[in-house]
């Protein structure tokens, strides 16, 4: 299954279920029985977002209804020839969910992600065949984004203005291999302190990407006379640089695929 996934909100949303979805056993022994999976997710009102961290149970935002608790319920196909189901219900009332309470932004990434969901599950006779299904269209996707983002300036696609608890809030749910750009304090005082000392035009940004367990790593990135490297403490910046942040990134062992860009 090809489809091209071009709302990055849409694209954020299916990845953090696509992971969320690969985590969860079977919440209840009845549900283990009748093959029925229950995901509870957040959702942004103003952007139709997801997120599944349970802080936001204490947050203002939920007080505020900035938020809404949703769960999507995936029923496992009764016969071989017919597909999974999906509905999805108010994590308030348990009624049928209705896009139309939230912001008109939130409403389109949201029937979109949802449309997208759903043309999953005609494909599928189980949830976990549904997680193996969107897993390999968000692979497809990514091949066909990172020709979409050659040529582009990938710095400032997934450049986000925020500090290392910002970045961890962003990332927290996405696989591994999800990365965004920064500018932390330790960057800001290195590319001053390089270019007092080398005389030169240096930039420094910080990547901060997700590795397994859930591990967030930071590595700061140093940009000078057109080629980018990793900073290893050396300040003659003599460690190997490559002609593009592209082959920067692909000459780490762990592969980073998905930028998070920023919105909009």
């Amino acid at each position: 299954m090809t489809l091209k996934i071009q709302t990055e909100k849409v694209l954020n949303n299916l990845r953090l279920f696509c992971a969320f979805s690969s985590q969860q056993p079977f919440k209840t022994e009845a549900q283990a029985l009748q093959k029925r999976k229950i995901y509870s997710i957040f959702v942004d009102c103003r952007t139709g977002e997801f997120h599944i961290s349970d802080s936001i149970l204490d947050s203002e935002d939920l007080k505020q209804r900035s938020w809404k608790l949703i769960h999507i319920l995936i029923n496992d196909a009764k016969r071989i020839e017919t597909s999974i189901n999906i509905e999805v219900f108010s994590g308030e009332s348990e009624e049928v969910f209705d896009c139309k309470d939230l912001d008109p932004l939130a409403y389109r990434v949201m029937t979109e992600t949802f449309k997208i969901l759903e043309m999953v599950a005609l494909r599928s006779h189980t949830a976990q065949e549904m997680e193996s299904v969107l897993s390999k269209l968000l692979e497809n996707n990514d091949r066909l984004f990172k020709d979409t983002l050659t040529g582009k300036d990938l710095i400032h696609e997934a450049w986000h203005q925020v500090d290392r608890i910002g970045a961890e809030h962003l990332l927290k749910g996405y696989p591994e291999g999800t990365f965004i750009f920064r500018k932390d304090e330790y960057a800001a005082l290195l590319e001053k302190q390089l270019c007092d000392q080398l005389d030169l035009p240096i930039k420094c940004i910080t990547l901060t990407f997700n590795k397994s367990d859930d591990k967030i790593i930071d590595l700061t990135v140093v940009a000078k006379e057109g080629r980018y490297l990793f900073y290893d403490d050396d300040p003659e910046l003599e460690e190997p640089s490559y002609p593009s942040i592209f082959d920067l990134l692909e000459s780490l062992n762990i592969s980073l695929k998905i930028p998070l860009l920023h919105a909009a």
